[in-house]
């Protein structure tokens, strides 16, 4: 502090959170980037880790550094927002599914090229999962078959976790509609198809 200004102190801080997220130390890269005040680059690096980390089940991290963001964060990164949702759903906190989803339809179609971008492919793809666990808790096993559907049938194959509970929330979804032996079918193809091991 006595060598360095503020600007520059700030650009090592964001250097060290770069350098730490590129060794795969989320929690210090995310230290850095809040040292550094870069919120943008700290939602980054929770949106680009958040689907592995769910892959690996370290859901209570993912909270953790959703945390650490100030609010503002929420309204300029819907994934975020999604990521929020998620942790709802995996903590059976239905009540608060429904107005987080809702809040990132509006901030996602308050960006009009957005769906363009793989990433953001992806996020649209998470809603639906998440809208057809929403259906389903409702009781509309229609409306959570199609929104699973299209999450099942969009998400990319390495996003194990999201797939395999898009897959879960069809089926249920299916079996409860009355059409449990295509459900079956269904399940019976994907794992023929799922490498072994």
């Amino acid at each position: 502090q006595q060598r360095y200004s503020s600007e520059e102190i700030n650009d090592l801080h964001r250097r060290a959170s770069i350098w730490f997220r590129d060794e795969q130390m989320i929690d210090t890269a995310l230290h850095h980037a809040l040292a550094a005040g870069d919120v943008d680059l700290a939602a980054q690096i929770i949106i680009d880790h958040f689907a592995t980390w769910l892959d690996r089940e370290n859901w209570p991290a993912i909270e953790r550094w959703l945390n650490l963001l100030p609010a503002d964060a929420f309204t300029a990164h819907p994934w975020l927002l999604a990521a929020r949702a998620s942790i709802a759903q995996l903590r059976a906190d239905y009540s608060a599914l429904l107005p987080l989803l809702e809040d990132a339809e509006v901030r996602l179609a308050a960006m009009p090229d957005a769906v363009a971008s793989q990433g953001e492919v992806v996020l649209r793809s998470h809603l639906d999962l998440l809208w057809a666990v929403h259906w389903l808790m409702s009781n509309q096993p229609n409306r959570a078959t199609a929104a699973a559907t299209r999450a099942w049938q969009s998400l990319p194959l390495a996003h194990l976790y999201l797939r395999g509970t898009a897959l879960q929330m069809l089926t249920v979804a299916m079996q409860i509609g009355g059409n449990a032996p295509a459900a079956i079918q269904l399940v019976e193809d994907e794992l023929a198809r799922a490498p072994r091991g």
